[in-house]
C-alpha cells in the first residue's frame, strides 16, 4: 500500500500561540539530523529539526487527564483540522470543540485487559502507574496533547510566562530519527515506561513495551502506528496501518515539542 508521510501539518493540532523559553519539564532533547526514508520503490534524504520528546505517557498521566475532565465537565478544548483550514482558509470554520463531558464519554477503553485476569485494573490499580497507558485511540492521543498544552499555558500565564510549545504527536520521520541507535532488547510482558537502557538520546522503550501512535497519515487517512510491542516479534521501526478509533493493550504514545533556540 503506497503512504505518505506528514511532516510538518498535523491532522489535529491545538490551538495555542508557538513560544517555548526553556527545557520542557521531563523531555529529552532530540537534535537536529537528516534520515533516510524508503517508500515503495524510492529512497529519500529528510532534514529532522531538533525537537523535545517525552517518555510513554504513563497511566498515572493519563489519569490527571481524565480527573481534570471529570472536574470541569464544562470545559472544552478547541482544535484546529488543518485538512479543513487549508480549504476553507477560516479558522472557525475549521475549529472543532471537544466538551470535557464528551471527551470523557470515550477517553479509554480498560476492558482491553479482560483477557488477562493479572492485568485487569492495570489502569486504576496504583501499582502500575509508571507503566504506559494503553487502551487509547489517536483522538484520545490527541486530546490528551492539547489538554496537557493547555494545563500547561494556564500554569505560565499564572506566573506571567509565555505560552508553551504546544504538546503533539511525533511524526513518523521524527519517531524513527527518534528510535536510533535504541537498545536491541525486548519485553514479553509490559513494563514500566523508563526501564531497561535508554538510547543516544536518552529514551527508554522506542520500539519496544508499547507500540505508539504518530502523526502521520497513509492516503487512505489510516494511521500510522510505529514501533514493536511487548506482544509481538521485535522488527526494526514496525510500521502498522490502523484506523483512527484503533485501540488495543498494546499501543500508547509519547509526546513532542518543537525546538525553539533559547535566546
Amino acid at each position: 500500500m503506497k503512504t505518505t508521510i506528514t511532516l510538518a501539518i498535523l491532522t489535529l493540532t491545538s490551538f495555542f500561540s508557538f513560544s517555548q523559553i526553556k527545557k520542557p519539564k521531563n523531555m529529552s532533547f532530540v537534535p537536529m539530523g537528516t534520515i533516510v526514508v524508503k517508500n515503495d520503490t524510492t529512497t529519500k534524504k529528510i532534514s529532522i529539526d531538533a525537537f523535545w520528546m517525552s517518555e510513554e505517557v504513563t497511566n498515572k498521566e493519563y489519569r490527571e487527564f481524565i480527573n481534570s475532565l471529570k472536574n470541569n465537565p464544562n470545559d472544552s478544548i478547541g482544535i484546529i483540522d488543518f485538512n479543513k483550514f487549508k480549504e476553507t482558509k477560516n479558522k472557525k470554520e475549521a475549529l472543532k470543540l471537544y466538551s470535557y463531558r464528551d471527551i470523557l464519554a470515550n477517553v479509554i477503553d480498560t476492558s482491553v485487559w479482560n483477557s488477562d485476569k493479572n492485568l485487569k485494573n492495570y489502569f486504576t490499580d496504583k501499582k502500575f502507574d509508571d507503566y504506559p497507558v494503553v487502551g487509547v485511540t489517536f483522538l484520545n492521543a490527541v486530546l490528551y496533547c492539547c489538554w496537557k498544552t493547555k494545563m500547561e499555558n494556564e500554569i505560565n500565564k499564572n506566573k506571567g510566562l509565555l505560552n508553551v510549545m504546544v504538546n503533539r504527536l511525533p511524526t513518523e520521520t521524527e519517531w524513527e530519527y527518534a528510535a536510533r541507535n535504541s537498545p536491541d532488547a525486548q519485553t514479553k510482558k509490559i513494563t514500566k515506561a523508563k526501564s531497561g537502557k535508554k538510547n543516544a538520546f536518552g529514551l527508554y522503550n522506542l520500539n519496544d513495551n508499547v507500540s505508539e501512535w504518530t502523526s502521520s497519515t497513509s492516503e487512505n487517512g489510516e494511521i500510522i502506528i510505529k514501533g514493536s510491542s511487548w506482544k509481538t516479534e521485535r522488527k526494526l521501526n514496525e510500521r502498522v496501518l490502523v484506523k483512527p478509533e484503533f485501540r488495543d493493550n498494546a499501543t500508547g504514545f509519547r509526546i513532542v515539542k518543537s525546538y525553539v533556540k533559547e535566546k
